[in-house]
């Protein structure tokens, strides 16, 4: 994703150059569509209580237990939430309690051609999150890592198509 608003590309400038030199900051959410982890966990939860029709997730981990319960609450109030992953055995019994909410959980083998490796939220086929954060207490409350969260329809579309086909080609 390009972006070229000055307050957006401001914002992660002043970031990366006081990362570099060790000071500390509090970004800036630039234009208001920045989302800077730490601090990524209540406004991801919050993306995903706005769903009312859909919920698309894709991620390479997803261990954090404020997402994971979110997810849940959407599927059984009767969001249709799917996730697609690459199967790792640490990431079992997060997938196993989705599974039990009645999200849709597909993953690739460990050895397959195709590697997740997307932070990709996708609500109601028009609000996208797409960032460097995994879905885990590590990424979301610990790490310096940045993401947008949109409702660009050109970007909503195309996250919608590689979603769908990803997802038709991985295994329950």
């Amino acid at each position: 994703m390009l972006d070229h608003r000055a307050a957006d590309v401001s914002a992660i400038a002043q970031t990366f150059d006081a990362d570099v030199r060790h000071r500390q900051i509090v970004p800036s959410a630039g234009s208001g569509d920045l989302l800077w982890s730490p601090g990524a966990q209540a406004p991801l939860d919050a993306l995903i209580a706005r769903a009312r029709r859909s919920v698309d997730v894709e991620s390479e981990e997803m261990d954090d237990p404020a997402v994971t319960l979110e997810l849940c609450g959407a599927a059984r109030h009767g969001v249709h939430v799917r996730i697609l992953m690459s199967y790792q055995p640490a990431l079992l019994a997060a997938l196993t309690y989705l599974s039990g909410c009645h999200a849709q959980v597909r993953t690739y083998p460990a050895n397959a051609a195709l590697y997740i490796h997307a932070k990709l939220i996708l609500v109601d086929r028009r609000t996208v999150f797409i960032g460097s954060q995994n879905f885990s207490r590590q990424s979301l409350l610990y790490n310096r890592e940045l993401g947008i969260v949109t409702e660009n329809p050109e970007l909503a579309a195309a996250a919608e198509h590689t979603f769908d086909g990803d997802f038709a080609a991985a295994q329950p």
